[in-house]
């Protein structure tokens, strides 16, 4: 944050206290003091006007962040073997871990697509603006999930964070995971050996990516980036 101290004070008023002598002492341009002359209302200005401004405005940036801070609560999580979780499948329910317990969760969700009107799936053309709009638009309607069949454009997993980390209920997200059709269309066995390898290992892609801990190379089909 931008502070006046003693000494800027000092500064300020020995540059008022000289702008009064030069604006009593008849100056010409030949005079050594004209070029600093010339340089007072700038130092002035900067002084008087700009410091105390952005000293303002960085302080009100600062209080805005530190109360976004404490307004973002950590999702509570349970823990069994090292490993840290927020939901869970009970059964035939799907549960929350909130309070300190597991509590059933009553999905109202909403289905994401990856195309929006005037474009194909493969062209990822879902902007973050627009992710951004409907996800606000989502929370308004009382819905609590998100349901996708594939993996988006990192533009989806940031505005979801995002969204989060300032919105009093969370969107959970049901993540899918797609499939390579070609091989079940060529085997006719979705429990082949290498089909069933290629589903696990998009699995583990998936669950990195959520987690911001994966890149995609570029291939055919799935748009790629670093997540």
């Amino acid at each position: 944050m931008i502070q006046i101290s003693t000494c800027s004070l000092e500064i300020l008023w020995t540059l008022e206290r000289f702008q009064v002598f030069i604006n009593t002492a008849v100056l010409q341009k030949s005079s050594p003091y004209f070029p600093l002359m010339m340089q007072i209302p700038t130092l002035l200005f900067y002084w008087k006007t700009y410091a105390p401004m952005m000293e303002s405005i960085l302080a009100k940036t600062e209080q805005k962040q530190n109360s976004t801070k404490k307004e973002t609560a950590a999702v509570a999580q349970a823990e069994q073997d090292g490993i840290s979780y927020p939901s869970r499948i009970n059964g035939q329910t799907f549960e929350v871990y909130q309070d300190n317990k597991w509590q059933p969760f009553t999905v109202k969700g909403v289905n994401m697509g990856m195309a929006k009107p005037g474009t194909f799936p493969g062209e990822a053309a879902i902007t973050r603006e627009e992710y951004d709009r409907w996800f606000e638009q989502i929370g308004e309607m009382n819905a609590n999930a998100i349901r996708v069949y594939t993996l988006h454009p990192p533009a989806f997993y940031d505005a979801l964070k995002s969204y989060n980390e300032k919105a009093e209920t969370p969107l959970y997200l049901y993540h899918g995971v797609w499939v390579d059709e070609e091989p079940l269309v060529e085997k006719l066995d979705a429990f082949d050996k290498d089909i069933t390898q290629n589903f696990q290992n998009e699995m583990k892609k998936i669950v990195d990516v959520v987690h911001g801990n994966a890149t995609v190379e570029e291939k055919t089909g799935p748009c790629s980036r670093n997540v």
